[in-house]
C-alpha cells in the first residue's frame, strides 16, 4: 500500500490523498483549495479514469470541491461517504449560526454569518428510495438543522452503471414537481411527512397534487366551514393557500362569507368546492362520490400540467 499526498499535506485546505494498493487506485477526499494558494501542489499522477473510488471523510468544499472536475477528466468510479460525513458540516453551520445570533445581540456591528441560511439538494430517481423516505429526510433536515430550503433534482442518466438507472430512463420530472409541492406543505402549511405518506402508501399519486391526495384519504376532516374554521384547518383545504386563508380570516370579521365571495379572496373553487361550506351550504347542484371526486380532481390537475408534444404523423410509419 502506498499513500501520495496530493494536497493539504502542508496547508489546511484542498485535502486529497492518492491510495495505491496492488495496482488499484483510489482517492481519500478530492477537495478544492480555498483562500490564497500558498504552496505548489503536485498533480494526481494517474489518469482520472484509472481511479476506482473516492472516499469522502466529510462534505466540506475543501474535501469534495474537485469531484466535478475529476468526473470531467474521466473518473467513473464510486464515491463513498457516511451519513455522518454528510451531516457533520450542516451541524457545524447550524452551531455557528446560533453563535452568530448571540453575538449580534451583544455587538450590533458583528458581521452576519451565512445570512441566506443553508440549503441542500437531493437527486430524485437515481436510487430506489420512496417519496416517503425522501420526505422524512427532508423533514428531519428542517427540524434538526434548520435548513432554509431543500431542493430536488430529477436524475438525468449520463453513464451506464449497474448501480444506476439505464441511460434510456426518462428523468422523473413530474415526481420532482410533486416533491416540491410536498416540501411547500411542510414549510408553510403545517403538514408533517408522516401525514402525507406512510408505509402503505410510500409514494405520491403522480396524477394529483399532494394536498389533494391527503384530502381524499381523510374525508372525515371535510367539509370545512369557512366562517368558523381556524387558520390551520383552512390551510388543509385543496384550493386554499396561505394568502387566501388569511384573506378569509380578515373578510369574515365584517360578516358571514358566502360561496360567491370566495373566488374574490383567491380561492380556487375548481378544487375547493368539494371540501368546504359557507353557512353550511356547498355549491348548488354539486353531487359527487369518492370515485367521481377523484376523476374530477384528476381532470383539473391534467389541465395544469405540461402536455406531451404533438408529433407529425409520417406516411412511412410502419403502423398507424
Amino acid at each position: 500500500m502506498k499513500l501520495t499526498f496530493i494536497r493539504a499535506d502542508h496547508e489546511v485546505t484542498g485535502s486529497c490523498t492518492l491510495l495505491e494498493i496492488g495496482g488499484h487506485y483510489g482517492l481519500i477526499d478530492c477537495g478544492m483549495e480555498q483562500g490564497r494558494d500558498l504552496f505548489e501542489n503536485i498533480a494526481i499522477p494517474v489518469p482520472a479514469a484509472q481511479i476506482e473510488f473516492v472516499l469522502v471523510t466529510h462534505a466540506h468544499m475543501d474535501h469534495t470541491g474537485h469531484l466535478p472536475l475529476l468526473y470531467k477528466q474521466g473518473f467513473r468510479g464510486t464515491v463513498y461517504a457516511t451519513k455522518a460525513s454528510v451531516l457533520a458540516p450542516m451541524r457545524q453551520i447550524q452551531i455557528r449560526s446560533i453563535q452568530n445570533k448571540e453575538e449580534l445581540v451583544k455587538y450590533r456591528h458583528t458581521p452576519k454569518f451565512a445570512p441566506a441560511g443553508q440549503s441542500t439538494q437531493m437527486i430524485v430517481g437515481a436510487t430506489p428510495d420512496s417519496d416517503l423516505h425522501i420526505l422524512r429526510l427532508t423533514q428531519g433536515l428542517y427540524d434538526r438543522y434548520q435548513l432554509k430550503r431543500v431542493f430536488f433534482s430529477a436524475y438525468v442518466p449520463v453513464v451506464e452503471s449497474a448501480l444506476l438507472p439505464s441511460k434510456e430512463t426518462k428523468p422523473p420530472l413530474l415526481r420532482e414537481h410533486r416533491l416540491y409541492q410536498a416540501d411547500w406543505l411542510l414549510r408553510f402549511y403545517g403538514f408533517r411527512a408522516e401525514e402525507l405518506l406512510d408505509e402503505q402508501i410510500p409514494s405520491f399519486d403522480p396524477r394529483l397534487d399532494p394536498k389533494c391526495c391527503w384530502a381524499l384519504r381523510h374525508p372525515d376532516f371535510f367539509p370545512v366551514e369557512v366562517n368558523r374554521a381556524d387558520y390551520e384547518a383552512l390551510l388543509r383545504v385543496p384550493g386554499l393557500g396561505v394568502v387566501s386563508a388569511r384573506r378569509i380570516l380578515t373578510a369574515r370579521r365584517a360578516g358571514p362569507l358566502r360561496l360567491e365571495n370566495l373566488p374574490k379572496l383567491g380561492v380556487v373553487m375548481k378544487r375547493a368546492q368539494y371540501f368546504l361550506t359557507a353557512n353550511g351550504r356547498m355549491a348548488d347542484g354539486l353531487r359527487f362520490t369518492q370515485d367521481s371526486l377523484l376523476r374530477n380532481l384528476i381532470a383539473v390537475e391534467q389541465s395544469l400540467l405540461p402536455q406531451p408534444e404533438m408529433r407529425q404523423l409520417s406516411l412511412f410509419d410502419d403502423a398507424v
